[in-house]
């Protein structure tokens, strides 16, 4: 790297800070109405017959909530039960208001959409809103479970919340009376959206305003067909369902905006003061209810009932999704500044490489299904940068750690770039404890999105770019298993100084 502008994408590798109604008759009617069932909120009322009733909200009954109330009934022997108390979830608002209304203990246990934890100050959960980044239901189903869900339910606790689960419920697009394929397009956009800080920046950075006063279902639909609204912000099952295919019937297919998930939770309190058999009772309900809702069934149906109900399926190149991702550059700073929220999008990030860009199903007629846009350069690359090839590229802080070996994987149109890094180098550059502490080798440095134009490739990343990353442009040439970079733009995160070699 020639100057300390582009070493500062380099830098941060090491320093970046971190790196239905009878369903729910039946279901009262199992669990839900029995002697015993308490007031909302307080603390649980013990029935006569010994058992315990705790108020459970949802602001849109799903199969996964009735799925959860009845493991609750059926784990415990019908010791606890959950007496449900129903949101109006016509509000865009209603996230926020079931949160609050947990936190302050007026609520037991509920689901909870998870784009409402940034407002109550749980940013982590903002990762699954990154702009173009869970862009399919194999992936969403990925990064719900494991260390992920362990990192970000463990971000619950501060606020006084346990949470229990993650639901994967759905990969979200923008549908539209027109169709928004370019940033002049989207440029004055009215695009409805619930109630989210992040959501509100994703949709703006595109150049678009975001409309929190309009209700969903009927609202919704009158708003878009008399033009007060351009789109709005949903998924297939939903935008059929209220009717919004109808009036808004264009989807970018192959672009999709980020993920939506629910989150099983619980007053801590509340937890604190149960049995820790009723309290394992409520853990393994809900990851079971989660479990359910991962395979995307409703998903397939809803697409194939869209399709025949008029959807129109817009295909955007590359270079006109490259403009939509670099026009989120300030979202993903934004969301970078925080170490957890950064963690996450970057293990979700290297999974992404794994799993396909968009699902097939997505789509009318194969719309947008291509083979992948990277196709010939995708495979895993390393290089090994010595101390003293660091210093000749002009590194403004050659001891930091940015020698070694570095791994870059690119599949499908992403990458995900690796470099481990020892203690020693964490204390070299100053990094915080906390990123000592979450951080793991394993974990990628970087991730982001890549294109090719004949010989030129153009990466715009999605972590780390307030620590200089920032999209760049290289010439490139693969010949027998080695790959060369010439920096032609923006800054040189590859080392083009080294060449990369194939590994698979």
């Amino acid at each position: 790297m020639s100057d300390g502008a582009s070493r500062a994408g380099s830098h941060s590798r090491v320093g970046h800070a971190w790196l239905a109604v009878t369903a729910l008759a039946a279901v009262l009617a199992a669990g839900c109405g029995a002697a015993g069932t308490s007031k909302s909120g307080g603390a649980p009322e013990a029935a006569v017959h010994g058992t315990v009733t705790l108020t459970f909200a949802s602001g849109d009954l799903l199969p996964v909530d009735t799925t959860f109330m009845t493991q609750v009934a059926q784990d415990s022997g019908g010791h606890l039960k959950l007496r449900l108390v129903i949101y109006n979830g016509r509000s865009t608002s209603v996230d926020q208001t079931i949160a609050l209304a947990l936190r302050s203990g007026r609520l037991d246990v509920a689901d909870v959409g998870s784009r409402a934890w940034e407002s109550l100050g749980a940013e982590a959960f903002r990762a699954y809103q990154a702009p173009f980044l869970i862009t399919s239901r194999e992936l969403l189903n990925q990064v719900v479970t494991g260390r992920i869900e362990s990192e970000l339910l463990g971000s619950l606790k501060p606020i006084g919340i346990t949470g229990l689960a993650i639901v994967p419920l759905s990969i979200r697009y923008i549908y539209s009376t027109r169709p928004l394929i370019t940033l002049a397009q989207f440029a004055g956009a009215k695009i409805r959206i619930n109630v989210s800080d992040t959501t509100s920046d994703v949709i703006a950075a595109l150049g678009a305003i975001p409309v929190t006063t309009v209700a969903t279902g009927p609202a919704a639909v009158a708003a878009l067909r008399d033009g007060a609204l351009t789109g709005i912000e949903s998924d297939p099952f939903t935008a059929m369902e209220n009717g919004y295919v109808a009036a808004a019937p264009y989807v970018d297919v192959n672009a999709p905006l980020f993920a939506r998930t629910t989150t099983f939770a619980v007053n801590s309190k509340l937890l604190a003061g149960l049995p820790a058999a009723d309290a394992g009772w409520l853990r393994e309900a809900a990851r079971q209810a989660a479990s359910t809702d991962a395979f995307g069934v409703t998903d397939q149906a809803a697409w194939a009932s869209a399709c025949g109900g008029g959807l129109q399926p817009r295909v955007i190149t590359q270079q006109q999704f490259i403009a939509l991702h670099n026009a989120e550059a300030p979202v993903y700073a934004r969301l970078s500044a925080d170490q957890l929220t950064e963690l996450v999008m970057d293990q979700i990030g290297g999974m992404a490489t794994t799993e396909p860009r968009m699902d097939t199903y997505a789509t009318c007629n194969g719309a947008g299904v291509a083979p992948s846009p990277t196709q010939v350069l995708d495979g895993t690359y390393t290089q090994t940068v010595t101390e003293a090839e660091d210093i000749a590229s002009g590194d403004p802080c050659p001891n930091c750690g940015n020698a070694g070996t570095y791994r870059l994987v690119i599949d499908d149109g992403r990458y995900a770039l690796y470099h481990p890094v020892s203690i020693d180098d964490f204390e070299t550059t100053g990094a915080t404890n906390a990123f000592q502490e979450i951080w793991r080798s394993a974990d990628p440095a970087e991730v982001g999105t890549i294109s090719i134009a004949g010989d030129r490739l153009t990466y715009v990343p999605e972590v780390d770019q307030q620590f200089g990353s920032a999209p760049g442009t290289y010439t490139f040439v693969l010949y027998r298993g080695v790959l060369t970079l010439h920096l032609v733009a923006g800054v040189d995160d590859f080392n083009s100084f080294v060449p990369w070699r194939q590994t698979s």
